[in-house]
């Protein structure tokens, strides 16, 4: 007799947003990686809009901080 095909339930939080979200997020994975963009890329981005909003936030525009 055949057993059942059990589907694994996502066992942490990250795990759920990641099946939740994975028609959303793959395209535009996707997207970047034909354009040729790299996780390090990404990485230096998200680096340089930190630096850029806490500069702002320092020279109190808390306002333009929060958007960056």
């Amino acid at each position: 007799m055949d057993q059942p095909v059990l589907q694994k339930s996502p066992k942490t939080f990250s795990d759920m947003l990641r099946v939740r979200f994975k028609g959303i997020l793959d395209p535009i994975g996707a997207f970047l990686n034909k354009i040729g963009l790299t996780p390090n890329a990404m990485t230096l981005i998200g680096l340089a809009g930190h630096i850029g909003a806490a500069y702002l936030l320092a020279r109190g525009e808390m306002l333009w901080g929060g958007v960056v």
